[in-house]
């Protein structure tokens, strides 16, 4: 935000206290983050896989896409009560793709929509309203305008210099000093203790290494000719390729925990070149997954889950925080 903007917006003394006084992105933004940390909201197992309707081809790439979703239909409901599942199934709706026949519009998913105002009815953001549909509560209000102030007030910081430093001072009033000074004291001073406070790409990059200098995961005789899908042509390339097969897999149970082999099959499908024909969504190795979870097993660091799938133990999550910590040291000694 610049001075200028920054001066017009406050000189009438014009104070940010709802969410309707933030971008819609940047609030967006802000209140998906808070749902993470908070770890109140449930992702479910099929999460990773699921598509959000039927006009799209693959599942979302950005692993948080679900609390970005809650974050918009959360302030959808803020803004205009009374939504409910088929309101947010055309909201999220988009065009089909039909090759060369026209496109059609076809509505988003309604089991998403569903979940999230469950979630969001246990979190007491949101609760049934008379006249059908979803409005928020006063808890709910009161939590997501905090956030929108929160994030107003981020957003000058890291704009900041000493002039912009001094504005915040309209902040300071509108906010509590408890609030603010415990805000900005966990993301000054955050430490990185968890698999979750590092980059995907930069973990899976140490874990993997950890994994090949251990010696402890066995590599098997078909590691340098099998193709990982059918869909492929050639083996990987890189001679470490199951080493960052693992290590990724074993970062998705940590965060997620209940995937399974078949879960791991969608996750690293792709897409079948046809020639002249339309490209064909084709699943990932089978054999590779199985693998990989068994030698995961073997090692102590993942577990069978009693409602299905492979779960991370207590070694396991003590082995990913570790080398997590150390990439995270090594990453700051680069710079």
């Amino acid at each position: 935000m610049s001075i200028e903007v920054f001066d017009n917006y406050f000189k009438e003394g014009r104070k940010i206290v709802t969410v309707k006084d933030v971008e819609p992105e940047q609030f967006i933004k802000a209140f998906s983050q808070h749902l993470k940390r908070q770890g109140r909201f449930e992702l479910p197992k099929w999460a990773d896989v699921v598509k959000t309707s039927k006009a799209k081809e693959l599942p979302p790439s950005d692993p948080d896409w679900l609390y970005v979703r809650t974050a918009s239909m959360v302030r959808k409901i803020y803004i205009r009560k009374g939504m409910g599942v088929g309101a947010f199934k055309k909201v999220y709706g988009g065009q089909k793709r039909r090759g060369t026949c026209t496109n059609v519009y076809t509505k988003a998913s309604g089991k998403i929509a569903r979940y999230i105002l469950q979630q969001l009815e246990e979190m007491g953001l949101v609760e049934q309203d008379d006249q059908g549909g979803r409005m928020i509560t006063k808890e709910g209000q009161r939590e997501l305008d905090t956030v929108a102030v929160q994030a107003a007030a981020e957003e000058v910081l890291l704009n900041g210099s000493a002039e912009r430093t001094v504005r915040m001072q309209w902040l300071r009033f509108i906010m509590s000093i408890e609030v603010f000074d415990n805000y900005f004291k966990d993301h000054e001073g955050r430490k990185i203790v968890t698999v979750k406070d590092v980059e995907p790409e930069q973990f899976i990059k140490a874990f993997s290494q950890h994994l090949k200098r251990q010696g402890r995961f066995e590599l098997p005789k078909w590691a340098d000719v099998v193709k990982t899908s059918k869909a492929k042509e050639l083996p990987p390339s890189d001679p470490d390729w199951l080493y960052v097969r693992t290590a990724s897999m074993v970062r998705k149970i940590y965060i997620r925990k209940g995937m399974g082999v078949g879960a791991f099959k969608k996750v690293y499908g792709g897409q079948k070149r046809r020639g002249t024909c339309t490209n064909v969504y084709t699943k990932a190795s089978g054999k590779i997954a199985r693998y990989i979870l068994q030698q995961l097993e073997e090692m102590g660091l993942v577990e069978q889950d009693d409602q299905g799938g492979r779960m991370i133990t207590k070694e396991g999550q003590r082995e990913l925080d570790t080398v997590a910590v150390q990439a995270a040291a090594e990453e700051e000694e680069e710079d």
